[in-house]
């Protein structure tokens, strides 16, 4: 019996096969008689007419009819030359050179008219199943382009989808930007809103209190001795108002306290000679201005004039003590025509004066 290894050895695939088709060992007649074995079961499984529709309609059945059918074909073109050999071999005329004898030359003839009979079969299998492959292939190539169709549709479908998802996502996030910019806009818009209302709360605040400031000035207005009222005057003899005496007031606190650290610095850098020189020259000058407070003369100080210059001028700090005291430093030209630098209290406040002459004169005291 053949056994079930040789069977099953056409099922595999004929590429892995065709190096080396035959694989059953021992003498060439037996080799044969058992492929033909073979080879014949294999032809009575696909021969039947439903095997050749199944094959028609089953693009694997036509494949698995390839590999098997066609390999049993392949093989039986490949018994060809041994066949042929031994039918030589059965018909030598010369008995010298006779291979078989008698009984076994009967059977290689009886064998050889079974092989004639495989190849007939071989060639009807092969012309039928041919076509069959052919119309298996050309449907299976069908199906393909169809599955390639349906799959090039599902995926451009899906891209579409991805697309609108991420358009859909965009406009989302774009939405979602657009508000949080319309709600930082409201924001900005409540914190500038709170802070005008801020401002002008303070401002609100700052007007009261600068209107009480005023109010408290107005009643002093008709007093005499009043400082904003017939001291104060501005150059070229120029009347203060009440909102400028007030700023004058501001100003002038912070002038005192300047000239205080700026007089104690002179005072540092000076000779106790020297520091009483520059006091009494400071208070000569303030002297007359407290005489004739709107007269120009005694406000501009000539930074040339020897008096000036031998005392505090050329001391360290002396410069910085007289911007403490409200002077500025300016060029005019004198009744000579010649352009000179002076030192000028522009806005003179009587009371400011005495300040810093009480200020200059404690400071002469201590040292």
């Amino acid at each position: 019996p053949v056994s079930d290894e040789l069977t099953t050895m056409y099922a595999v695939n004929a590429e892995k096969r065709a190096a080396e088709p035959a694989k059953v060992k021992g003498p060439v007649f037996k080799q044969v008689s058992e492929h033909m074995e073979i080879i014949g079961k294999v032809f009575e499984t696909w021969e039947p007419e439903d095997k050749k529709e199944s094959a028609r309609k089953e693009y694997s059945v036509a494949q698995l009819a390839k590999e098997e059918l066609f390999s049993a074909i392949e093989t039986v073109e490949q018994l060809q030359p041994k066949v042929h050999g031994m039918v030589e071999k059965a018909n030598e005329p010369d008995p010298d050179l006779q291979t078989y004898g008698p009984v076994m030359k009967g059977k290689v003839l009886a064998l050889a008219e079974a092989f004639k009979a495989v190849q007939e079969k071989a060639a009807v299998l092969k012309g039928a199943y041919e076509e069959v492959l052919v119309e298996a292939e050309a449907k299976e190539a069908e199906r393909l382009k169809r599955v390639t169709e349906e799959e090039e549709a599902a995926r451009k479908k899906a891209e579409e989808e991805a697309e609108k998802r991420r358009r859909e996502e965009e406009a989302a996030k774009q939405r979602a930007a657009e508000e949080e910019e319309r709600e930082r806009q409201r924001a900005e818009a409540q914190r500038k809103e709170e802070e005008e209302a801020a401002l002008k709360r303070a401002a609100e605040a700052e007007e009261r209190a600068r209107q009480a400031a005023l109010l408290h000035l107005r009643s002093g207005v008709e007093e005499r001795e009043s400082k904003w009222v017939t001291d104060p005057v501005g150059e070229c003899g120029e009347e203060l108002t009440i909102e400028m005496a007030m700023d004058l007031e501001e100003e002038s606190q912070r002038r005192l306290s300047i000239l205080q650290s700026k007089a104690a610095a002179v005072v540092a850098n000076a000779t106790p000679q020297e520091a009483q020189a520059a006091s009494a020259a400071l208070q000569v000058f303030l002297g007359n201005i407290l005489k004739d407070p709107r007269s120009r003369e005694f406000r501009r100080i000539p930074l040339d004039n020897p008096n000036f210059h031998n005392t505090i001028g050329k001391l360290k700090g002396g410069y910085e003590t007289m911007l403490a005291l409200g002077f500025e430093e300016e060029e005019h030209m004198d009744d000579n025509s010649n352009l000179r630098k002076y030192f000028v209290l522009n806005r003179c406040n009587i009371d400011d004066v005495r300040s810093s002459m009480r200020l200059l004169g404690s400071g002469r005291r201590k040292k």
